[in-house]
């Protein structure tokens, strides 16, 4: 696989970093990464990707899905907070535009 042979090639350049084979989550991955990686399918390989510090080439060798029951109650919680943030935003701003508050010294 021209990749791994690209890789094997500059793995051994002391200028360039090497990690080899790394497991993430999606949400572990730095945010540059996460679309470009994200849009592949397993033996994708991204376009060069520019960091503060780097470049990068990222290959999907596989991905695994996982169970909507793992994140269910995850998933529930973020919507009720998202929703009573929702709630809260739209009620302090009626009150606001009902009410005018003043405080002096």
């Amino acid at each position: 696989m021209l990749f791994a042979a690209l890789a094997d090639f500059y793995k051994h350049n002391d200028n360039v970093k090497f990690t080899g084979d790394v497991t993430v989550r999606r949400e572990e991955l730095a945010k540059e990464f996460r679309a470009p990686v994200s849009a592949l399918s397993p033996g994708g390989v991204t376009g060069i990707i520019e960091t503060d510090n780097a470049y990068n080439i990222i290959m999907l060798k596989e991905f695994e899905s996982v169970a909507l029951d793992v994140y269910k109650d995850r998933i529930a919680k973020k919507i009720q907070k998202d929703k009573q943030e929702e709630l809260y935003q739209s009620l302090m701003s009626r009150l606001r535009q009902e009410y005018s508050i003043q405080i002096r010294y």
